[in-house]
Protein backbone atom coordinates (compact mmCIF):
# COMPACT_ATOMS: atom_id res chain seq x y z
CA UNK A 1 0.00 0.00 0.00
CA UNK A 2 2.86 2.35 0.88
CA UNK A 3 4.47 1.71 -2.49
CA UNK A 4 1.24 2.39 -4.36
CA UNK A 5 0.53 5.56 -2.38
CA UNK A 6 4.05 6.82 -3.01
CA UNK A 7 3.75 6.12 -6.73
CA UNK A 8 0.37 7.90 -6.95
CA UNK A 9 1.55 10.85 -4.87
CA UNK A 10 4.72 11.29 -6.95
CA UNK A 11 2.74 11.10 -10.18
CA UNK A 12 0.20 13.67 -8.99
CA UNK A 13 2.67 16.04 -7.35
CA UNK A 14 4.98 15.68 -10.34
CA UNK A 15 2.10 16.67 -12.57
CA UNK A 16 1.97 19.96 -10.65
CA UNK A 17 5.22 20.88 -12.33
CA UNK A 18 3.93 19.73 -15.72
CA UNK A 19 0.68 21.66 -15.25
CA UNK A 20 2.54 24.70 -14.00
CA UNK A 21 4.95 24.63 -16.96
CA UNK A 22 2.06 24.19 -19.37
CA UNK A 23 0.08 27.03 -17.83
CA UNK A 24 3.13 29.28 -17.69
CA UNK A 25 4.02 28.53 -21.32
CA UNK A 26 0.46 29.29 -22.42
CA UNK A 27 0.45 32.50 -20.39
CA UNK A 28 3.83 33.65 -21.70
CA UNK A 29 2.89 32.78 -25.29
CA UNK A 30 -0.39 34.71 -25.06
CA UNK A 31 1.48 37.64 -23.52
CA UNK A 32 4.35 37.83 -26.01
CA UNK A 33 2.70 36.85 -29.31
CA UNK A 34 0.85 40.14 -29.76
CA UNK A 35 4.06 42.15 -29.30
CA UNK A 36 6.09 40.55 -32.07
CA UNK A 37 4.47 42.43 -34.96
CA UNK A 38 4.83 46.07 -36.04
CA UNK A 39 3.60 48.91 -33.86
CA UNK A 40 0.08 50.24 -34.46
CA UNK A 41 -0.19 53.27 -36.76
CA UNK A 42 0.99 56.46 -35.06
CA UNK A 43 2.72 54.74 -32.13
CA UNK A 44 6.17 55.39 -33.60
CA UNK A 45 5.58 59.16 -33.89
CA UNK A 46 6.22 60.96 -30.58
CA UNK A 47 4.55 64.12 -31.97
CA UNK A 48 1.32 62.35 -32.95
CA UNK A 49 -0.60 63.57 -29.87
CA UNK A 50 0.62 67.15 -30.39
CA UNK A 51 -0.48 67.11 -34.04
CA UNK A 52 -4.01 66.08 -33.06
CA UNK A 53 -4.22 68.32 -29.96
CA UNK A 54 -7.16 70.76 -29.97
CA UNK A 55 -6.43 73.97 -28.08
CA UNK A 56 -9.30 76.45 -27.55
CA UNK A 57 -8.62 80.04 -28.63
CA UNK A 58 -8.84 81.32 -25.06
CA UNK A 59 -6.18 78.87 -23.79
CA UNK A 60 -2.45 79.63 -24.05
CA UNK A 61 -0.16 76.65 -23.56
CA UNK A 62 3.50 76.85 -22.58
CA UNK A 63 5.62 76.51 -25.72
CA UNK A 64 8.70 74.44 -24.84
CA UNK A 65 10.47 75.50 -28.04
CA UNK A 66 10.31 79.17 -27.01
CA UNK A 67 9.88 79.01 -23.26
CA UNK A 68 12.39 81.75 -22.50
CA UNK A 69 10.43 84.42 -24.41
CA UNK A 70 6.93 83.02 -24.14
CA UNK A 71 6.10 81.93 -20.59
CA UNK A 72 4.21 84.59 -18.62
CA UNK A 73 5.63 87.57 -20.48
CA UNK A 74 9.18 86.31 -20.94
CA UNK A 75 10.96 87.14 -17.68
CA UNK A 76 9.49 84.24 -15.72
CA UNK A 77 10.00 82.01 -18.74
CA UNK A 78 13.69 82.87 -18.90
CA UNK A 79 14.12 82.09 -15.20
CA UNK A 80 12.13 78.87 -15.61
CA UNK A 81 14.32 77.81 -18.53
CA UNK A 82 17.50 78.50 -16.57
CA UNK A 83 16.10 76.66 -13.56
CA UNK A 84 15.46 73.62 -15.77
CA UNK A 85 19.03 73.83 -17.07
CA UNK A 86 20.38 74.09 -13.53
CA UNK A 87 18.29 71.09 -12.44
CA UNK A 88 19.48 69.17 -15.49
CA UNK A 89 23.11 69.93 -14.62
CA UNK A 90 22.60 69.02 -10.95
CA UNK A 91 20.89 65.70 -11.67
CA UNK A 92 22.83 64.65 -14.75
CA UNK A 93 26.38 65.29 -13.52
CA UNK A 94 28.50 63.59 -10.87
CA UNK A 95 28.36 64.83 -7.29
CA UNK A 96 30.25 63.73 -4.16
CA UNK A 97 28.44 60.82 -2.52
CA UNK A 98 30.25 58.86 0.21
CA UNK A 99 27.42 56.29 0.19
CA UNK A 100 27.65 55.61 -3.53
CA UNK A 101 27.47 51.86 -4.28
CA UNK A 102 30.04 52.39 -7.04
CA UNK A 103 32.79 52.75 -4.41
CA UNK A 104 34.15 55.87 -6.13
CA UNK A 105 32.79 58.36 -3.57
CA UNK A 106 30.67 60.10 -6.19
CA UNK A 107 27.57 59.42 -8.26
CA UNK A 108 25.09 61.13 -10.55
CA UNK A 109 22.90 63.63 -8.73
CA UNK A 110 19.74 61.77 -9.78
CA UNK A 111 21.02 58.54 -8.20
CA UNK A 112 21.72 60.26 -4.89
CA UNK A 113 18.33 62.02 -4.96
CA UNK A 114 16.46 58.76 -5.61
CA UNK A 115 18.32 56.96 -2.81
CA UNK A 116 17.57 59.76 -0.34
CA UNK A 117 13.91 60.36 -1.15
CA UNK A 118 12.40 57.43 -3.08
CA UNK A 119 14.02 54.14 -2.15
CA UNK A 120 13.84 52.07 1.01
CA UNK A 121 16.87 51.48 3.25
CA UNK A 122 17.73 48.37 1.18
CA UNK A 123 17.76 50.54 -2.00
CA UNK A 124 14.52 49.01 -3.27
CA UNK A 125 11.31 50.51 -4.58
CA UNK A 126 8.68 48.30 -2.97
CA UNK A 127 5.06 47.74 -4.02
CA UNK A 128 2.68 45.55 -2.02
CA UNK A 129 0.21 43.89 -4.39
CA UNK A 130 -2.71 44.28 -1.97
CA UNK A 131 -2.05 48.03 -1.86
CA UNK A 132 -1.58 48.45 -5.61
CA UNK A 133 -3.59 51.47 -6.89
CA UNK A 134 -6.71 50.26 -8.69
CA UNK A 135 -6.02 46.63 -7.78
CA UNK A 136 -3.65 44.12 -9.35
CA UNK A 137 -4.43 41.84 -12.30
CA UNK A 138 -6.43 38.80 -11.08
CA UNK A 139 -5.79 39.99 -7.50
CA UNK A 140 -2.18 38.86 -7.90
CA UNK A 141 -3.05 35.16 -8.47
CA UNK A 142 -0.72 33.74 -11.13
CA UNK A 143 -1.61 30.01 -10.77
CA UNK A 144 -4.60 28.11 -9.45
CA UNK A 145 -5.13 24.39 -10.03
CA UNK A 146 -6.11 21.07 -8.49
CA UNK A 147 -5.39 17.36 -8.98
CA UNK A 148 -6.14 14.07 -7.18
CA UNK A 149 -4.13 15.16 -4.14
CA UNK A 150 -3.97 18.90 -3.78
CA UNK A 151 -5.42 22.27 -4.55
CA UNK A 152 -2.66 24.80 -5.20
CA UNK A 153 -2.80 28.60 -5.36
CA UNK A 154 0.24 30.78 -6.11
CA UNK A 155 -0.29 34.47 -5.43
CA UNK A 156 1.99 37.44 -5.90
CA UNK A 157 2.38 39.40 -2.65
CA UNK A 158 5.12 41.97 -3.18
CA UNK A 159 7.34 43.38 -5.91
CA UNK A 160 10.70 44.98 -5.21
CA UNK A 161 12.66 46.85 -7.85
CA UNK A 162 16.38 47.29 -7.22
CA UNK A 163 18.71 49.43 -9.31
CA UNK A 164 16.65 52.57 -9.86
CA UNK A 165 19.69 54.44 -8.51
CA UNK A 166 22.08 52.99 -11.12
CA UNK A 167 21.67 55.62 -13.84
CA UNK A 168 24.68 55.83 -16.13
CA UNK A 169 23.19 58.77 -17.99
CA UNK A 170 20.22 61.02 -17.30
CA UNK A 171 19.04 63.57 -19.86
CA UNK A 172 15.50 64.78 -19.03
CA UNK A 173 13.05 67.37 -20.37
CA UNK A 174 14.29 68.14 -23.89
CA UNK A 175 11.79 70.05 -26.01
CA UNK A 176 11.14 68.18 -29.27
CA UNK A 177 7.85 69.94 -30.05
CA UNK A 178 5.88 72.92 -28.84
CA UNK A 179 4.23 70.81 -26.15
CA UNK A 180 6.26 67.59 -26.25
CA UNK A 181 9.27 66.71 -24.08
CA UNK A 182 11.69 63.83 -24.55
CA UNK A 183 13.82 62.10 -21.94
CA UNK A 184 16.71 59.66 -22.28
CA UNK A 185 17.83 57.35 -19.46
CA UNK A 186 20.32 54.54 -19.20
CA UNK A 187 20.44 52.13 -16.25
CA UNK A 188 23.36 49.80 -15.64
CA UNK A 189 21.10 47.11 -14.22
CA UNK A 190 17.67 46.56 -12.72
CA UNK A 191 16.70 43.60 -10.56
CA UNK A 192 13.08 42.62 -10.10
CA UNK A 193 12.32 40.62 -6.94
CA UNK A 194 8.86 39.05 -6.74
CA UNK A 195 7.55 37.57 -3.49
CA UNK A 196 4.99 34.77 -3.94
CA UNK A 197 2.81 32.87 -1.48
CA UNK A 198 2.00 29.27 -2.42
CA UNK A 199 -0.78 27.48 -0.60
CA UNK A 200 -1.36 23.71 -0.94
CA UNK A 201 -4.24 21.87 0.74
CA UNK A 202 -6.04 18.54 0.19
CA UNK A 203 -8.00 18.32 -3.03
CA UNK A 204 -11.78 18.77 -2.84
CA UNK A 205 -12.34 17.07 -6.22
CA UNK A 206 -14.85 14.23 -6.26
CA UNK A 207 -12.14 11.80 -7.44
CA UNK A 208 -9.63 12.89 -4.81
CA UNK A 209 -7.61 10.05 -3.31
CA UNK A 210 -7.71 11.91 0.03
CA UNK A 211 -11.03 11.39 1.76
CA UNK A 212 -10.49 13.62 4.77
CA UNK A 213 -8.10 16.32 5.88
CA UNK A 214 -8.04 20.07 6.18
CA UNK A 215 -4.32 20.72 6.63
CA UNK A 216 -2.55 23.35 4.55
CA UNK A 217 1.07 23.84 3.51
CA UNK A 218 2.25 27.40 2.82
CA UNK A 219 5.45 28.32 1.04
CA UNK A 220 7.00 31.76 0.59
CA UNK A 221 8.83 31.95 -2.72
CA UNK A 222 11.14 34.68 -3.97
CA UNK A 223 11.89 35.02 -7.68
CA UNK A 224 14.69 37.35 -8.77
CA UNK A 225 15.60 38.21 -12.33
CA UNK A 226 18.05 40.82 -13.51
CA UNK A 227 18.09 43.10 -16.55
CA UNK A 228 21.36 44.66 -17.71
CA UNK A 229 21.99 47.73 -19.88
CA UNK A 230 18.50 49.23 -20.04
CA UNK A 231 18.21 52.07 -22.55
CA UNK A 232 15.04 54.15 -22.29
CA UNK A 233 13.67 56.89 -24.55
CA UNK A 234 10.56 58.39 -22.98
CA UNK A 235 8.46 61.19 -24.50
CA UNK A 236 5.26 62.82 -23.35
CA UNK A 237 2.87 65.59 -24.29
CA UNK A 238 2.59 68.24 -21.57
CA UNK A 239 0.00 70.90 -22.29
CA UNK A 240 0.47 73.44 -19.49
CA UNK A 241 -2.15 76.20 -19.27
CA UNK A 242 -0.19 79.41 -18.67
CA UNK A 243 -3.08 81.19 -16.94
CA UNK A 244 -3.79 78.33 -14.52
CA UNK A 245 -0.06 77.83 -13.90
CA UNK A 246 0.27 81.47 -12.90
CA UNK A 247 -2.58 81.13 -10.41
CA UNK A 248 -0.99 78.25 -8.46
CA UNK A 249 0.10 79.24 -4.97
CA UNK A 250 2.91 77.81 -2.88
CA UNK A 251 0.55 77.24 0.04
CA UNK A 252 -1.53 74.89 -2.10
CA UNK A 253 1.39 72.56 -2.76
CA UNK A 254 3.31 72.72 0.49
CA UNK A 255 2.30 69.15 1.42
CA UNK A 256 3.40 66.15 -0.63
CA UNK A 257 -0.10 64.78 -1.18
CA UNK A 258 -1.24 68.13 -2.62
CA UNK A 259 1.50 68.54 -5.23
CA UNK A 260 0.16 66.19 -7.90
CA UNK A 261 -3.53 67.24 -7.80
CA UNK A 262 -2.58 70.94 -7.76
CA UNK A 263 -0.15 70.61 -10.68
CA UNK A 264 -2.70 68.53 -12.61
CA UNK A 265 -5.17 71.42 -12.33
CA UNK A 266 -2.83 73.56 -14.44
CA UNK A 267 -2.68 70.99 -17.26
CA UNK A 268 -4.77 71.14 -20.42
CA UNK A 269 -3.64 67.68 -21.48
CA UNK A 270 -0.92 65.16 -20.65
CA UNK A 271 -0.12 61.94 -22.48
CA UNK A 272 2.78 59.52 -22.96
CA UNK A 273 3.69 59.60 -26.65
CA UNK A 274 6.74 57.34 -26.70
CA UNK A 275 8.21 54.68 -24.43
CA UNK A 276 11.04 52.85 -26.13
CA UNK A 277 12.97 50.37 -23.98
CA UNK A 278 15.77 48.06 -25.05
CA UNK A 279 17.49 45.53 -22.78
CA UNK A 280 21.03 44.35 -23.37
CA UNK A 281 20.77 41.10 -21.41
CA UNK A 282 18.33 39.19 -19.19
CA UNK A 283 19.81 36.83 -16.61
CA UNK A 284 18.13 33.55 -15.70
CA UNK A 285 15.67 33.83 -12.79
CA UNK A 286 16.78 32.74 -9.34
CA UNK A 287 14.22 31.09 -7.03
CA UNK A 288 14.55 30.69 -3.29
CA UNK A 289 12.76 30.65 0.04
CA UNK A 290 11.26 27.16 -0.26
CA UNK A 291 10.73 24.94 2.75
CA UNK A 292 10.29 21.73 0.76
CA UNK A 293 13.14 20.67 -1.55
CA UNK A 294 10.62 18.75 -3.69
CA UNK A 295 8.48 21.79 -4.33
CA UNK A 296 11.65 23.82 -4.87
CA UNK A 297 12.69 21.41 -7.61
CA UNK A 298 9.25 21.46 -9.29
CA UNK A 299 8.85 25.24 -9.36
CA UNK A 300 12.49 25.96 -10.27
CA UNK A 301 12.44 23.51 -13.16
CA UNK A 302 9.21 25.07 -14.43
CA UNK A 303 10.68 28.58 -14.32
CA UNK A 304 13.93 27.46 -15.99
CA UNK A 305 11.98 25.76 -18.78
CA UNK A 306 9.94 28.86 -19.51
CA UNK A 307 13.02 31.11 -19.43
CA UNK A 308 15.07 28.89 -21.75
CA UNK A 309 12.24 28.67 -24.25
CA UNK A 310 11.21 32.31 -24.33
CA UNK A 311 14.31 34.39 -23.52
CA UNK A 312 15.05 35.41 -27.16
CA UNK A 313 11.35 36.07 -27.79
CA UNK A 314 11.10 38.15 -24.63
CA UNK A 315 14.04 40.35 -25.66
CA UNK A 316 12.41 40.90 -29.03
CA UNK A 317 9.03 41.75 -27.51
CA UNK A 318 10.25 44.11 -24.75
CA UNK A 319 10.23 47.32 -26.88
CA UNK A 320 6.63 46.81 -27.99
CA UNK A 321 5.51 45.76 -24.51
CA UNK A 322 6.51 49.21 -23.25
CA UNK A 323 5.40 51.04 -26.38
CA UNK A 324 1.91 49.51 -26.25
CA UNK A 325 0.81 48.01 -22.93
CA UNK A 326 2.87 50.02 -20.44
CA UNK A 327 2.29 53.22 -22.41
CA UNK A 328 -1.47 52.65 -22.60
CA UNK A 329 -1.62 51.82 -18.88
CA UNK A 330 0.23 55.04 -18.01
CA UNK A 331 -2.10 57.06 -20.24
CA UNK A 332 -5.14 55.51 -18.55
CA UNK A 333 -3.74 56.55 -15.16
CA UNK A 334 -2.91 60.07 -16.40
CA UNK A 335 -6.36 60.45 -17.96
CA UNK A 336 -8.00 59.43 -14.69
CA UNK A 337 -5.82 61.82 -12.68
CA UNK A 338 -6.57 64.67 -15.08
CA UNK A 339 -10.31 64.03 -14.91
CA UNK A 340 -10.26 63.80 -11.12
CA UNK A 341 -8.29 67.05 -10.84
CA UNK A 342 -10.96 68.88 -12.84
CA UNK A 343 -13.87 67.57 -10.83
CA UNK A 344 -12.32 67.06 -7.38
CA UNK A 345 -11.22 69.36 -4.62
CA UNK A 346 -8.00 67.64 -3.54
CA UNK A 347 -6.05 70.81 -4.32
CA UNK A 348 -6.86 73.18 -1.44
CA UNK A 349 -8.23 76.63 -2.25
CA UNK A 350 -6.60 79.54 -0.45
CA UNK A 351 -8.91 81.45 1.86
CA UNK A 352 -7.68 84.61 3.54
CA UNK A 353 -7.92 84.64 7.34
CA UNK A 354 -9.52 87.51 9.24
CA UNK A 355 -6.88 90.02 10.30
CA UNK A 356 -7.45 89.09 13.94
CA UNK A 357 -6.43 85.48 13.25
CA UNK A 358 -3.46 86.10 10.95
CA UNK A 359 -0.01 85.19 12.18
CA UNK A 360 3.49 84.82 10.80
CA UNK A 361 4.66 81.58 9.24
CA UNK A 362 6.72 79.58 11.74
CA UNK A 363 9.98 79.33 9.80
CA UNK A 364 11.48 76.78 12.17
CA UNK A 365 8.66 74.33 11.48
CA UNK A 366 8.59 75.16 7.77
CA UNK A 367 12.33 74.79 7.17
CA UNK A 368 13.54 72.24 9.74
CA UNK A 369 10.26 70.68 10.88
CA UNK A 370 10.59 71.57 14.58
CA UNK A 371 10.25 74.67 16.70
CA UNK A 372 11.66 75.88 20.01
CA UNK A 373 8.28 77.29 20.94
CA UNK A 374 4.86 78.17 19.64
CA UNK A 375 4.20 81.68 18.44
CA UNK A 376 1.25 83.52 19.87
CA UNK A 377 -1.95 83.45 17.89
CA UNK A 378 -2.83 80.98 15.16
CA UNK A 379 -0.17 78.39 14.25
CA UNK A 380 0.05 76.30 11.09
CA UNK A 381 2.09 73.39 12.44
CA UNK A 382 -0.31 70.84 10.98
CA UNK A 383 -0.30 72.43 7.54
CA UNK A 384 3.37 72.80 6.67
CA UNK A 385 4.05 69.27 5.49
CA UNK A 386 7.59 67.96 5.11
CA UNK A 387 8.48 68.59 1.48
CA UNK A 388 10.13 71.98 2.00
CA UNK A 389 12.12 70.85 5.03
CA UNK A 390 13.29 67.71 3.19
CA UNK A 391 14.30 69.57 0.03
CA UNK A 392 16.11 72.29 1.97
CA UNK A 393 17.88 69.71 4.11
CA UNK A 394 19.07 67.96 0.94
CA UNK A 395 20.16 71.30 -0.58
CA UNK A 396 22.10 72.32 2.54
CA UNK A 397 24.02 69.06 2.45
CA UNK A 398 24.74 69.37 -1.27
CA UNK A 399 26.11 72.91 -1.20
CA UNK A 400 28.64 71.93 1.48
CA UNK A 401 29.81 68.81 -0.37
CA UNK A 402 33.35 68.86 -1.81
CA UNK A 403 34.26 67.69 -5.29
CA UNK A 404 37.12 65.21 -4.73
CA UNK A 405 38.65 66.13 -8.09
CA UNK A 406 38.75 69.92 -7.73
CA UNK A 407 38.83 69.99 -3.91
CA UNK A 408 36.25 72.78 -4.02
CA UNK A 409 32.62 72.97 -3.01
CA UNK A 410 30.37 71.22 -5.48
CA UNK A 411 28.17 74.32 -5.71
CA UNK A 412 31.00 76.05 -7.57
CA UNK A 413 30.68 73.44 -10.33
CA UNK A 414 26.96 74.23 -10.62
CA UNK A 415 27.58 77.99 -10.68
CA UNK A 416 30.35 77.48 -13.23
CA UNK A 417 28.05 75.52 -15.53
CA UNK A 418 25.21 78.02 -15.15
CA UNK A 419 27.42 81.05 -15.88
CA UNK A 420 29.08 79.30 -18.81
CA UNK A 421 25.67 78.81 -20.41
CA UNK A 422 24.75 82.42 -19.67
CA UNK A 423 27.92 84.28 -20.68
CA UNK A 424 30.25 81.71 -22.27
CA UNK A 425 32.72 82.46 -19.45
CA UNK A 426 32.93 80.16 -16.44
CA UNK A 427 32.09 82.06 -13.25
CA UNK A 428 31.08 85.29 -15.04
CA UNK A 429 27.56 86.69 -15.19
CA UNK A 430 26.90 89.34 -17.86
CA UNK A 431 23.94 91.53 -18.75
CA UNK A 432 24.70 93.46 -21.94
CA UNK A 433 21.27 95.07 -22.32
CA UNK A 434 20.02 98.00 -20.29
CA UNK A 435 19.13 97.07 -16.74
CA UNK A 436 17.43 100.42 -16.24
CA UNK A 437 16.30 102.98 -18.82
CA UNK A 438 14.54 105.78 -16.97
CA UNK A 439 13.27 109.15 -18.19
CA UNK A 440 11.48 111.74 -16.11
CA UNK A 441 10.74 115.45 -15.97
CA UNK A 442 12.03 117.36 -12.94
CA UNK A 443 10.04 120.39 -11.84
CA UNK A 444 11.32 121.77 -8.51
CA UNK A 445 10.95 125.52 -8.03
CA UNK A 446 13.07 127.25 -10.66
CA UNK A 447 14.60 123.93 -11.79
CA UNK A 448 12.87 122.43 -14.78
CA UNK A 449 14.70 119.77 -16.73
CA UNK A 450 14.46 116.38 -18.38
CA UNK A 451 16.36 113.57 -16.68
CA UNK A 452 17.59 110.43 -18.40
CA UNK A 453 19.19 107.56 -16.46
CA UNK A 454 20.59 104.39 -17.99
CA UNK A 455 22.30 101.49 -16.23
CA UNK A 456 23.90 98.79 -18.36
CA UNK A 457 26.97 96.63 -18.83
CA UNK A 458 26.66 94.62 -15.63
CA UNK A 459 29.45 92.07 -15.34
CA UNK A 460 30.37 90.03 -12.26
CA UNK A 461 33.40 87.72 -12.30
CA UNK A 462 34.38 84.76 -10.11
CA UNK A 463 30.92 83.90 -8.86
CA UNK A 464 32.19 80.32 -8.66
CA UNK A 465 34.40 81.14 -5.67
CA UNK A 466 32.15 80.04 -2.82
CA UNK A 467 33.93 78.75 0.29
CA UNK A 468 33.31 77.99 3.95
CA UNK A 469 31.71 79.09 6.21
CA UNK A 470 28.47 78.65 4.29
CA UNK A 471 25.00 78.53 5.80
CA UNK A 472 21.73 79.05 3.95
CA UNK A 473 18.27 79.60 5.46
CA UNK A 474 19.20 78.63 9.00
CA UNK A 475 16.23 79.57 11.23
CA UNK A 476 17.29 81.38 14.38
CA UNK A 477 13.72 81.99 15.54
CA UNK A 478 10.20 81.44 14.29
CA UNK A 479 10.35 84.53 12.05
CA UNK A 480 14.05 85.02 11.21
CA UNK A 481 16.64 83.12 9.21
CA UNK A 482 20.41 83.49 9.16
CA UNK A 483 22.55 83.26 6.02
CA UNK A 484 26.35 83.17 5.83
CA UNK A 485 28.05 83.12 2.43
CA UNK A 486 31.78 83.24 1.83
CA UNK A 487 32.60 84.38 -1.69
CA UNK A 488 35.92 85.27 -3.23
CA UNK A 489 37.64 82.19 -1.80
CA UNK A 490 40.32 80.03 -3.46
CA UNK A 491 42.35 83.09 -4.58
CA UNK A 492 39.55 84.21 -6.91
CA UNK A 493 38.33 87.64 -5.70
CA UNK A 494 34.86 88.72 -6.66
CA UNK A 495 35.01 91.45 -9.31
CA UNK A 496 32.39 93.43 -11.14
CA UNK A 497 31.61 96.58 -13.05
CA UNK A 498 28.59 98.52 -14.25
CA UNK A 499 28.06 101.49 -16.60
CA UNK A 500 25.84 104.43 -15.62
CA UNK A 501 24.76 107.22 -17.98
CA UNK A 502 23.12 110.36 -16.55
CA UNK A 503 21.71 113.08 -18.80
CA UNK A 504 20.09 116.50 -18.07
CA UNK A 505 18.37 118.80 -20.50
CA UNK A 506 17.01 122.10 -19.14
CA UNK A 507 15.85 123.37 -22.50
CA UNK A 508 19.02 125.25 -23.27
CA UNK A 509 21.92 123.13 -22.06
CA UNK A 510 22.35 119.36 -22.21
CA UNK A 511 24.64 117.54 -19.83
CA UNK A 512 25.58 113.90 -20.42
CA UNK A 513 27.83 112.03 -18.00
CA UNK A 514 29.13 108.48 -18.32
CA UNK A 515 30.34 106.63 -15.25
CA UNK A 516 31.86 103.20 -15.00
CA UNK A 517 31.97 101.65 -11.55
CA UNK A 518 34.35 98.84 -10.65
CA UNK A 519 33.64 96.98 -7.45
CA UNK A 520 35.31 94.06 -5.64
Amino acid sequence: MEKELKSTACDELGSLGTTLVSDMLDTVYDLLAKYLGPLPIGYDDILSAEKSLVVPNEVDLVDFTNIGDDLIGGNIGDLFQRALQLADDALGTYTPDPNSPTGTGQDLGINKLIRDFVLQADRSFTVDVDDFPGGFINDGIIFQGSDLLTETVIKMKQIKLFGLDTFNSFDPLNGVGKYTLSNSFYWRDLTVSIMLDMSMKPSSNSNSVIDVGNGEVNESIEIDFKLNDIDVDFAFLLGVNEDLLGKLQLGQMIQVDHILPCVMKALHDVKVTGFSVTVGDVEAPNLGGFISPGIDRIISNAADAVFLMYEPTFNKAVPNIFQITVRNALNDILSSLLENSRSGSSCPVYQALPSSEQSFVNLQKLIIGTSTGESSGRTLSDGYGTIISQLLSYAREEIKAFNPTTQELYINDLIGGFTMNQSNVTGTFKVSDNILDFSSKIDIGELTADLDLQISGLEIENLNSIGLPLSILDPTSEITVNNVITIGANDRPLKGNIDVVIGFDNGGESILKNYSFLFF
